[in-house]
């Protein structure tokens, strides 16, 4: 409200009374709480599940795969310091 107040030249009493024309109603905003929302799923919850495909349908010919879906998760989790040790054999 202050910038916008700044950006009119410095009238406040225009800026306040524009937020109070324009601001949600307590009902609105209820009904924005209440409304249901689909959470995009994060990168590592995608590669999770992908990782978990790979080792449900595992043949054996699904290790290399395995292992570098399993250090890709692992490097989007791990802190910055415990990046400098595989936690994974290379193969």
């Amino acid at each position: 409200m202050l910038v916008k107040a700044i950006k009119q030249g410095g009238n406040v009493d225009e800026a306040v009374k524009d937020c109070e024309e324009n601001a949600p109603t307590l009902e609105r905003i209820e009904e924005y709480i209440e409304r249901p929302v689909k959470v995009a799923a994060t990168k590592v919850e995608r590669l999770s599940f992908r990782l978990c495909k790979l080792i449900a349908r595992n043949d054996g010919k699904q290790r290399q795969k395995i292992l570098a879906l399993a250090r890709e998760i692992l490097t989007k989790i791990e802190p910055v310091e415990q990046k400098k040790r595989s936690p994974l054999p290379m193969r």
